[in-house]
Protein backbone atom coordinates (compact mmCIF):
# COMPACT_ATOMS: atom_id res chain seq x y z
CA UNK A 1 0.00 0.00 0.00
CA UNK A 2 1.12 3.55 -1.02
CA UNK A 3 -0.38 6.96 0.57
CA UNK A 4 -2.00 7.00 -2.61
CA UNK A 5 -3.68 3.76 -1.86
CA UNK A 6 -4.80 5.10 1.66
CA UNK A 7 -5.86 8.32 -0.11
CA UNK A 8 -8.05 6.65 -2.76
CA UNK A 9 -9.57 4.38 0.22
CA UNK A 10 -10.06 7.08 1.93
CA UNK A 11 -11.92 9.50 -0.26
CA UNK A 12 -9.19 12.47 0.70
CA UNK A 13 -6.72 14.01 -1.39
CA UNK A 14 -2.93 12.67 -1.46
CA UNK A 15 -1.72 16.10 0.39
CA UNK A 16 -4.64 15.45 2.74
CA UNK A 17 -3.91 12.02 3.49
CA UNK A 18 0.11 13.02 3.88
CA UNK A 19 -0.95 15.96 6.50
CA UNK A 20 -3.24 13.39 8.83
CA UNK A 21 -0.15 11.72 9.13
CA UNK A 22 2.70 14.58 9.00
CA UNK A 23 0.46 17.63 10.19
CA UNK A 24 -2.71 16.34 11.55
CA UNK A 25 -4.17 19.44 13.31
CA UNK A 26 -4.11 20.85 9.82
CA UNK A 27 -7.26 18.12 9.54
CA UNK A 28 -10.48 18.39 10.57
CA UNK A 29 -10.76 15.08 13.07
CA UNK A 30 -13.43 13.28 11.08
CA UNK A 31 -11.11 13.39 8.08
CA UNK A 32 -8.11 12.83 10.35
CA UNK A 33 -9.87 9.53 12.04
CA UNK A 34 -11.07 8.03 8.65
CA UNK A 35 -7.48 8.13 7.31
CA UNK A 36 -5.76 6.45 10.25
CA UNK A 37 -8.39 4.08 10.53
CA UNK A 38 -7.78 3.11 6.73
CA UNK A 39 -4.53 3.25 7.16
CA UNK A 40 -4.48 0.94 10.48
CA UNK A 41 -6.66 -1.46 8.34
CA UNK A 42 -4.32 -1.82 5.79
CA UNK A 43 -1.36 -1.76 7.78
CA UNK A 44 -0.05 1.30 6.34
CA UNK A 45 2.78 3.05 8.32
CA UNK A 46 3.72 6.31 6.64
CA UNK A 47 8.16 6.48 5.66
CA UNK A 48 9.23 8.30 8.84
CA UNK A 49 12.10 10.46 5.94
CA UNK A 50 9.43 11.56 4.21
CA UNK A 51 7.39 13.08 6.71
CA UNK A 52 10.62 14.73 8.20
CA UNK A 53 11.19 16.35 4.64
CA UNK A 54 7.27 17.25 4.30
CA UNK A 55 6.82 18.46 7.53
CA UNK A 56 10.36 20.05 7.99
CA UNK A 57 11.16 17.90 11.20
CA UNK A 58 13.16 15.23 11.59
CA UNK A 59 13.25 13.82 14.60
CA UNK A 60 16.89 14.35 14.91
CA UNK A 61 18.89 16.21 17.54
CA UNK A 62 23.06 16.29 17.29
CA UNK A 63 24.72 15.85 20.30
CA UNK A 64 29.29 16.76 19.85
CA UNK A 65 30.99 15.30 22.37
CA UNK A 66 35.17 16.66 22.25
CA UNK A 67 37.30 15.17 24.33
CA UNK A 68 40.98 14.85 23.73
CA UNK A 69 41.86 11.13 24.66
CA UNK A 70 39.65 7.93 24.94
CA UNK A 71 37.33 6.82 25.81
CA UNK A 72 34.64 9.37 24.52
CA UNK A 73 31.56 8.28 25.50
CA UNK A 74 32.51 6.06 28.63
CA UNK A 75 34.09 9.61 29.77
CA UNK A 76 33.26 9.77 33.64
CA UNK A 77 31.52 13.17 33.10
CA UNK A 78 30.23 13.25 30.09
CA UNK A 79 28.87 9.81 29.68
CA UNK A 80 26.17 10.26 32.18
CA UNK A 81 25.53 13.75 30.54
CA UNK A 82 24.78 11.76 27.22
CA UNK A 83 22.61 9.34 29.19
CA UNK A 84 20.62 12.36 30.72
CA UNK A 85 20.35 13.96 26.97
CA UNK A 86 19.08 10.46 25.48
CA UNK A 87 16.43 9.33 27.99
CA UNK A 88 15.32 12.74 27.93
CA UNK A 89 15.27 12.68 24.07
CA UNK A 90 13.61 9.22 23.95
CA UNK A 91 10.23 10.73 26.71
CA UNK A 92 10.48 13.36 23.56
CA UNK A 93 10.43 11.30 20.50
CA UNK A 94 13.33 12.41 19.90
CA UNK A 95 16.45 10.32 18.48
CA UNK A 96 19.89 11.34 19.16
CA UNK A 97 22.72 11.74 16.40
CA UNK A 98 26.10 11.33 18.07
CA UNK A 99 29.51 13.13 17.15
CA UNK A 100 32.67 13.01 18.18
CA UNK A 101 35.97 14.92 17.88
CA UNK A 102 39.49 15.60 19.34
CA UNK A 103 40.11 18.61 17.58
CA UNK A 104 38.66 22.10 18.45
CA UNK A 105 38.66 22.49 14.06
CA UNK A 106 36.17 19.82 12.69
CA UNK A 107 33.77 19.86 10.31
CA UNK A 108 31.32 17.36 12.46
CA UNK A 109 28.67 20.53 11.93
CA UNK A 110 28.58 19.48 8.75
CA UNK A 111 27.50 15.84 9.09
CA UNK A 112 24.82 16.99 11.40
CA UNK A 113 23.58 19.55 8.97
CA UNK A 114 23.28 16.83 6.58
CA UNK A 115 21.65 14.43 8.97
CA UNK A 116 18.68 17.17 9.60
CA UNK A 117 18.89 17.53 12.37
CA UNK A 118 16.09 19.86 14.66
CA UNK A 119 19.00 21.08 17.08
CA UNK A 120 22.19 20.41 18.36
CA UNK A 121 23.76 20.02 21.84
CA UNK A 122 27.52 20.80 22.20
CA UNK A 123 29.64 19.48 25.04
CA UNK A 124 32.95 20.59 26.58
CA UNK A 125 33.73 23.18 24.26
CA UNK A 126 31.96 25.96 22.56
CA UNK A 127 34.10 27.56 19.13
CA UNK A 128 32.01 30.74 18.69
CA UNK A 129 32.89 29.71 15.02
CA UNK A 130 30.49 26.40 15.31
CA UNK A 131 27.71 27.97 16.88
CA UNK A 132 27.40 30.64 14.42
CA UNK A 133 27.13 27.96 11.58
CA UNK A 134 24.23 26.52 13.33
CA UNK A 135 21.80 29.96 14.36
CA UNK A 136 23.21 30.27 10.02
CA UNK A 137 21.30 27.41 8.83
CA UNK A 138 18.71 27.97 12.04
CA UNK A 139 19.61 25.53 13.87
CA UNK A 140 19.35 26.01 17.65
CA UNK A 141 22.08 25.10 19.84
CA UNK A 142 22.46 24.50 23.55
CA UNK A 143 25.96 24.46 25.18
CA UNK A 144 27.06 22.14 28.14
CA UNK A 145 29.53 23.39 30.55
CA UNK A 146 30.68 26.73 29.44
CA UNK A 147 29.03 29.86 28.17
CA UNK A 148 29.35 32.25 25.24
CA UNK A 149 28.16 35.88 24.11
CA UNK A 150 25.89 34.13 21.59
CA UNK A 151 22.45 35.54 20.81
CA UNK A 152 19.76 32.65 21.21
CA UNK A 153 21.79 29.74 22.61
CA UNK A 154 21.43 28.06 25.83
CA UNK A 155 23.70 27.14 28.14
CA UNK A 156 23.84 24.96 31.15
CA UNK A 157 26.53 24.75 33.58
CA UNK A 158 27.09 23.31 36.52
CA UNK A 159 27.44 25.45 39.89
CA UNK A 160 31.50 25.06 39.73
CA UNK A 161 31.63 28.40 41.82
CA UNK A 162 29.44 27.39 44.38
CA UNK A 163 30.27 23.92 44.46
CA UNK A 164 34.29 25.30 45.21
CA UNK A 165 32.93 27.94 48.07
CA UNK A 166 30.94 24.29 49.58
CA UNK A 167 34.18 22.43 49.89
CA UNK A 168 36.26 25.05 50.85
CA UNK A 169 33.95 25.76 53.95
CA UNK A 170 34.13 21.96 54.83
CA UNK A 171 38.01 22.38 55.15
CA UNK A 172 38.73 25.67 56.83
CA UNK A 173 35.48 25.82 58.96
CA UNK A 174 34.69 22.37 59.80
CA UNK A 175 38.27 20.96 59.16
CA UNK A 176 40.09 23.41 60.57
CA UNK A 177 42.19 23.32 57.70
CA UNK A 178 43.69 26.68 56.79
CA UNK A 179 46.64 25.76 54.41
CA UNK A 180 45.10 24.81 51.31
CA UNK A 181 46.65 24.06 47.90
CA UNK A 182 45.05 23.73 44.74
CA UNK A 183 45.43 21.33 41.87
CA UNK A 184 44.09 21.49 38.45
CA UNK A 185 44.52 20.96 34.90
CA UNK A 186 44.30 23.98 32.38
CA UNK A 187 42.47 26.77 34.16
CA UNK A 188 41.34 27.68 31.50
CA UNK A 189 39.12 25.87 30.88
CA UNK A 190 35.41 27.14 32.37
CA UNK A 191 35.10 24.39 34.83
CA UNK A 192 38.59 24.83 36.47
CA UNK A 193 38.37 28.86 36.25
CA UNK A 194 35.51 29.15 38.12
CA UNK A 195 36.38 26.44 40.68
CA UNK A 196 39.68 28.24 41.43
CA UNK A 197 37.84 31.44 41.87
CA UNK A 198 35.56 30.18 44.05
CA UNK A 199 38.82 28.91 46.22
CA UNK A 200 40.38 32.26 46.20
CA UNK A 201 36.96 33.98 47.12
CA UNK A 202 36.74 31.65 49.80
CA UNK A 203 39.77 32.11 51.19
CA UNK A 204 39.65 36.25 50.96
CA UNK A 205 36.08 35.49 52.83
CA UNK A 206 38.13 34.35 55.56
CA UNK A 207 41.45 36.56 55.48
CA UNK A 208 43.67 33.37 54.64
CA UNK A 209 45.63 33.57 51.82
CA UNK A 210 45.89 30.76 49.28
CA UNK A 211 48.90 28.34 50.09
CA UNK A 212 51.97 29.76 48.08
CA UNK A 213 56.12 28.44 48.15
CA UNK A 214 59.03 29.88 46.51
CA UNK A 215 60.40 26.12 45.96
CA UNK A 216 57.43 25.88 43.05
CA UNK A 217 57.91 26.87 39.65
CA UNK A 218 55.82 29.62 38.19
CA UNK A 219 52.81 27.96 36.63
CA UNK A 220 51.03 27.86 32.98
CA UNK A 221 48.10 28.64 32.98
CA UNK A 222 48.20 26.63 29.78
CA UNK A 223 45.69 28.20 27.49
CA UNK A 224 45.17 31.77 28.61
CA UNK A 225 41.42 33.41 28.41
CA UNK A 226 39.71 34.22 25.12
CA UNK A 227 36.82 35.10 23.41
CA UNK A 228 35.68 31.66 24.65
CA UNK A 229 35.74 32.18 28.44
CA UNK A 230 35.79 35.41 28.91
CA UNK A 231 31.90 35.71 29.26
CA UNK A 232 32.21 33.79 32.88
CA UNK A 233 34.90 35.66 33.99
CA UNK A 234 32.93 39.08 33.52
CA UNK A 235 30.19 37.64 35.78
CA UNK A 236 32.50 38.54 38.48
CA UNK A 237 33.94 41.40 37.35
CA UNK A 238 37.39 39.82 36.02
CA UNK A 239 39.00 40.25 32.45
CA UNK A 240 42.05 37.80 33.58
CA UNK A 241 42.30 34.34 35.44
CA UNK A 242 43.31 35.52 38.85
CA UNK A 243 47.42 34.78 39.47
CA UNK A 244 47.48 34.15 42.45
CA UNK A 245 49.51 31.51 44.70
CA UNK A 246 51.23 28.27 43.64
CA UNK A 247 48.26 26.06 42.08
CA UNK A 248 49.84 23.13 40.27
CA UNK A 249 48.85 23.10 37.03
CA UNK A 250 48.42 19.65 35.46
CA UNK A 251 48.67 17.87 31.77
CA UNK A 252 45.98 16.11 32.15
CA UNK A 253 42.86 14.81 34.49
CA UNK A 254 44.69 11.77 34.80
CA UNK A 255 46.02 9.70 37.88
CA UNK A 256 49.22 9.52 36.32
CA UNK A 257 49.84 12.94 35.39
CA UNK A 258 48.58 13.68 39.30
CA UNK A 259 51.10 11.55 40.67
CA UNK A 260 53.96 13.14 38.64
CA UNK A 261 52.62 16.63 38.76
CA UNK A 262 52.31 16.72 42.51
CA UNK A 263 55.69 15.70 43.42
CA UNK A 264 57.18 19.17 43.46
CA UNK A 265 54.31 20.10 45.72
CA UNK A 266 55.54 17.21 48.03
CA UNK A 267 59.25 18.22 47.68
CA UNK A 268 58.60 21.53 49.56
CA UNK A 269 59.59 22.08 52.69
CA UNK A 270 56.10 23.51 54.18
CA UNK A 271 53.26 21.12 53.02
CA UNK A 272 49.46 22.12 52.63
CA UNK A 273 47.32 21.02 55.79
CA UNK A 274 44.70 20.20 52.77
CA UNK A 275 44.73 19.79 48.64
CA UNK A 276 41.74 21.24 46.92
CA UNK A 277 41.58 19.15 43.58
CA UNK A 278 39.36 19.88 40.65
CA UNK A 279 38.59 16.24 39.55
CA UNK A 280 37.88 13.10 41.65
CA UNK A 281 40.61 11.78 39.07
CA UNK A 282 42.93 13.94 40.27
CA UNK A 283 42.62 13.23 43.80
CA UNK A 284 43.11 9.45 43.39
CA UNK A 285 46.49 10.29 42.08
CA UNK A 286 47.35 12.53 44.87
CA UNK A 287 46.71 10.15 47.52
CA UNK A 288 49.00 7.52 45.81
CA UNK A 289 51.85 10.30 45.42
CA UNK A 290 51.08 11.40 49.26
CA UNK A 291 51.48 7.19 50.42
CA UNK A 292 54.23 6.63 48.44
CA UNK A 293 55.79 9.39 50.80
CA UNK A 294 55.26 7.87 53.35
CA UNK A 295 52.28 10.01 55.03
CA UNK A 296 49.25 9.50 55.29
CA UNK A 297 45.63 10.81 54.12
CA UNK A 298 44.42 12.90 55.86
CA UNK A 299 46.30 12.75 59.19
CA UNK A 300 49.08 14.81 57.24
CA UNK A 301 47.76 16.09 54.05
CA UNK A 302 43.45 16.26 53.61
CA UNK A 303 42.76 15.55 49.95
CA UNK A 304 39.35 16.49 48.41
CA UNK A 305 38.10 15.92 44.83
CA UNK A 306 35.01 17.38 42.19
CA UNK A 307 32.30 15.84 40.44
CA UNK A 308 31.71 12.06 42.50
CA UNK A 309 32.32 9.93 39.81
CA UNK A 310 32.62 6.24 40.68
CA UNK A 311 36.27 5.92 41.53
CA UNK A 312 35.52 8.66 44.53
CA UNK A 313 33.78 5.87 46.63
CA UNK A 314 36.36 3.22 45.85
CA UNK A 315 39.68 5.13 46.71
CA UNK A 316 41.27 4.30 49.73
CA UNK A 317 40.40 6.58 51.48
CA UNK A 318 37.06 7.23 50.07
CA UNK A 319 37.45 10.90 48.35
CA UNK A 320 35.36 14.03 50.08
CA UNK A 321 34.07 15.81 46.62
CA UNK A 322 31.57 17.45 45.33
CA UNK A 323 28.54 15.54 43.78
CA UNK A 324 27.53 17.28 40.50
CA UNK A 325 23.78 16.61 39.01
CA UNK A 326 25.49 14.84 35.49
CA UNK A 327 22.58 12.93 34.41
CA UNK A 328 20.16 16.10 35.31
CA UNK A 329 22.51 18.36 33.07
CA UNK A 330 21.94 16.25 29.92
CA UNK A 331 18.56 16.48 30.38
CA UNK A 332 18.23 19.76 31.69
CA UNK A 333 19.68 20.35 27.84
CA UNK A 334 17.53 18.74 26.19
CA UNK A 335 14.76 20.16 27.47
CA UNK A 336 16.04 23.67 26.77
CA UNK A 337 16.89 22.39 23.51
CA UNK A 338 13.70 21.80 22.80
CA UNK A 339 12.31 25.27 23.81
CA UNK A 340 14.56 26.78 21.43
CA UNK A 341 13.33 24.21 18.70
CA UNK A 342 9.81 25.13 19.16
CA UNK A 343 10.73 29.12 19.63
CA UNK A 344 14.02 29.87 18.29
CA UNK A 345 14.26 33.38 18.84
CA UNK A 346 13.77 33.24 22.39
CA UNK A 347 16.94 35.40 24.22
CA UNK A 348 19.85 33.11 25.55
CA UNK A 349 19.75 31.34 28.54
CA UNK A 350 21.79 30.19 30.98
CA UNK A 351 20.57 27.26 33.58
CA UNK A 352 23.28 26.63 36.33
CA UNK A 353 22.25 23.12 38.27
CA UNK A 354 23.24 22.86 41.61
CA UNK A 355 25.86 20.41 43.12
CA UNK A 356 26.38 18.80 46.61
CA UNK A 357 29.01 18.55 49.08
CA UNK A 358 29.58 14.85 49.91
CA UNK A 359 32.18 14.42 53.17
CA UNK A 360 34.03 11.21 52.88
CA UNK A 361 37.34 9.71 55.05
CA UNK A 362 39.82 11.88 52.65
CA UNK A 363 39.45 14.90 54.99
Amino acid sequence: MTLNDIAHLAGVSKATASRAFSNPAMVNEATRDRVLEVARRNNFRPNAMAQAVASRKSGLIGFCLYNKSRPFFGHTFFGPVLDGVTEQAKAMNYHVVLAITDQMQDNFEERFIEDGIEGAILSTFAPEKMVEVFRARKIPVVIVNDELPAKHTGYIIDDNYGGAKKMMAHLIDERGYQSVAFVSNRLSHTSNMLRYIGYLDALDERKLQPYRSSQLPQYDLVGRVTEYNRTPLAHFGLSEIPRRGSPVILRDLSPQAAFEGVQPLLDCSVLPRAIFCTADSIAVGIIKAIHARGLCVPEDIAVCGYDDIEIAVLAEPAITTISVNRNGIGRTAMELLRSYIDNPNCPSKTICLKNQLVIREST
